[in-house]
């Protein structure tokens, strides 16, 4: 865990029961996962992915919910969260003090250019923030940076490309703009092609 994620979870804990990923989620911090699946208004059962692993229900709501996927001796911890950077940065705090091998993010994009298709896989190149929430990962909400631009510090897309590859699946790297209104960012659709992305969303932005 990255210190500064660990000194926002440290204080969240101060005022919040350190448990929160069994009370919202039903996972267990004395558990080892393989991975964590964060997915905005995504459930392993709209993947249908019964036919492919075991999937239990851990909790679930009409906004959030916890599942425990199993196969091959493996398991992962799936959150479904709702959408925007704010819900997301929530939940995944509360899941900060699970133990888990790898974070994985799922989640659905438009496309702002044409050549993107419906059903393609991507992982981003770089994010646009058009949002506030990635200020408050910072020392300041002072410090706010508008359209700041992310850039993935993680090597593992690179391995995911590999991997997909080598099972017949084609996974592109493409530039998102991520947006904090659905309703509203039709309004402003040209002002956001202008930054020049690939891709627009409203979940997480890809920092990590």
């Amino acid at each position: 865990m990255k210190e500064r994620l660990r000194e926002i979870v440290d204080s969240f804990h101060h005022h919040n029961s350190p448990d929160m990923a069994r009370l919202i989620f039903g996972l267990d911090r004395d558990t080892v996962y393989d991975a964590l699946v964060v997915a905005p208004s995504f459930t392993p059962m709209k993947l249908q992915m019964e036919g492919e692993a075991a999937v239990t229900v851990l909790r679930e709501s009409a906004i959030v919910g916890g599942y425990l996927v199993e196969k091959d001796g493996r398991k992962i911890a799936w959150i479904k969260t709702s959408s925007a950077a704010s819900n997301c940065i929530d939940h995944m705090a509360v899941c900060a003090g699970l133990n888990i091998k790898k974070l994985i993010f799922v989640g659905a994009v438009g496309a702002l250019r044409p050549g993107i298709e419906v059903g393609e896989l991507c992982t981003p190149s770089y994010s646009i923030a058009g949002g506030y929430a990635l200020t408050y990962l910072k020392d300041s909400i002072r410090d706010f940076t508008p359209f700041e631009r992310v850039e993935p510090q993680s090597p593992l897309a690179d391995r995911a490309i590999e991997l997909a590859a080598a099972e017949g699946w084609e996974l592109k790297r493409a530039s998102v703009f991520c947006t904090d209104s659905i309703a509203a960012e039709y309004f402003h659709l040209e002002e956001i092609r202008s930054f020049g992305t690939d891709l627009i969303e409203m979940g997480l932005l890809h920092h990590g």
